[in-house]
């Protein structure tokens, strides 16, 4: 066969090179796509002989398989290669002697080895010796001989496991948990917490149950102590009403002079003051009476349809007398056409009776006192103001609270008596009708206190209030 016949048979890319080898032969492989019936195929071959006066003397030996192969070979070799690298740990492979044949990067990087040291035929145990020296601590993971943990001096976490292939040889294979046995230690932590938490609580809810106990003890005290507190001021106050009444009349019969003459001027004037202190004892009696029973929710009223001025009326009368003495003005200014409300008559009057009694005692001589009544939308408002001495204003959120009286030293020079419970049972009183009081006052010009009782709205009932007051 002329060279011209066999290189026809070839691709015309690989022709020259043919051509090229049989021209000048060696021992070398060359590859050649082969055209045949409507096919080319890609194959390797090699030229052992000679030429001798343009004759080409030898063989040609198909070597396509073995070329492949070693072509698979070098593809898996770059594969496991890539494979190797891409492992972000360190990972080594020995034969079944023991000796390393591949690694990468991170195995040297993990470890701090030195790449004179990390070679092709290392054996196991002289490697494994290396990388001691860098460990910190090492620890086996469970049961698995072959499975440890270590701490580097770099304060780095390296899980490493060896397991046997097929082949009897081993794999290394590494893991940075750094990250993990932060968060375990973190997980402690917070477990430690946890649990100091939890036993703090339980500290915490057994001193809770205590003060809760000793709140129970400390309320059911209380309790106790108003109960005889109330029962106390009840059993005083029927006490001394008995001798209380019996003083107020026969100081009344002497001043009247019912059985005789006195005699003398004086002997009247004595028994005027005799009635005027016992009416003032009375009223103190049944003012504390009343807030015995409202502070043990005893006390009751009786609404009933009444017209609000015929009770303020009857308590501008009542105080007439004593404004007189004073030489202090009163007068009563109600609106006309009020509706009528739902309310304790006996009460309203009271409320009204004890402002302008408060009104007296901080009005000088030729001050005035005015009371009015007038309906602001739902709410029947009565006012009673006064050009008494004023109250100063961090002094007005004592007022109205039980037995507080403004201790100032225009108060003082006056020698005011009383409970203190005027304006405590005026509140108490109004908030029973639903109502409430204000207060506004300015020192050295007056106080005025208004009380505001709801009026009757379109379409409630008198029974309905009525609940509502003796709830």
């Amino acid at each position: 066969m002329s060279l011209d016949e066999f290189t026809s048979m070839i691709a015309d890319d690989d022709r020259r090179r043919v051509r090229d080898a049989f021209e000048n032969p060696s021992s070398s492989q060359i590859s050649a796509a082969f055209q045949g019936a409507g096919r080319t195929s890609k194959m390797f071959f090699e030229l052992v002989g000679g030429q001798n006066d343009g004759v080409f003397t030898g063989a040609i030996l198909n070597v396509t398989d073995r070329i492949q192969a070693q072509h698979r070979s070098r593809r898996a070799e770059a594969l496991a290669r890539t494979a190797l690298d891409a492992h972000p740990g360190p990972f080594a492979v020995w034969n079944d002697r023991k000796r390393l044949t591949h690694w990468n990067a991170a195995f040297l990087q993990a470890f701090n080895l030195d790449k004179s040291v990390v070679q092709a035929g290392a054996s196991y145990d002289l490697l494994m010796a290396e990388i001691s020296k860098f460990v910190r601590v090492e620890r086996p993971l469970g049961d698995d001989a072959n499975a440890r943990e270590m701490l580097l001096l770099s304060d780095h976490w390296i899980r490493l496991v060896d397991r046997r292939t097929v082949t009897d040889g081993l794999i290394t294979v590494g893991l940075d948990i750094t990250n993990m046995k932060r968060q375990e230690v973190g997980l402690q932590k917070s477990e430690r917490r946890l649990r100091a938490m939890v036993e703090e609580l339980q500290r915490t809810k057994g001193q809770a149950q205590e003060l809760t106990e000793k709140y129970a003890e400390a309320k059911a005290r209380a309790e106790r102590a108003a109960q005889a507190k109330g029962s106390f001021l009840q059993n005083m106050s029927h006490e001394l009403r008995t001798p209380l009444n019996h003083i107020n009349g026969f100081a009344e019969m002497m001043a009247n002079e019912i059985y005789g003459p006195l005699g003398s001027e004086r002997y009247k004037e004595y028994t005027q003051d005799i009635v005027q202190a016992a009416k003032h004892l009375e009223e103190m009696i049944n003012d504390i009476l009343d807030m015995s029973k409202i502070e043990a929710g005893k006390m009751r009223l009786s609404p009933t349809l009444i017209d609000p001025v015929d009770a303020v009326d009857g308590a501008v009368k009542l105080a007439r007398r004593r404004c007189a003495d004073r030489e202090i003005a009163l007068t009563f200014d109600p609106d006309d056409d009020l509706p009528d409300i739902n309310g304790d008559h006996r009460a309203i009057k009271q409320m009204t009776f004890n402002l302008i009694t408060n009104s007296i005692k901080f009005t000088d001589a030729g001050g005035e006192i005015r009371v009015t009544i007038a309906q602001e939308g739902q709410w029947v408002a009565i006012r009673v103001e006064d050009t008494g001495i004023g109250i100063a204003p961090e002094d007005l959120p004592r007022l109205a609270q039980p037995f507080e009286q403004v201790s100032t030293p225009e108060a003082k020079e006056r020698n005011v008596r009383g409970t203190g419970l005027g304006l405590a049972l005026t509140k108490s009183f109004a908030e029973m009708h639903g109502g409430y009081i204000t207060i506004e006052s300015t020192l050295g010009v007056g106080t005025k206190v208004s009380i505001f009782l709801p009026t009757l709205k379109p379409g409630v009932s008198n029974d309905r209030v009525r609940e509502n007051l003796n709830a």
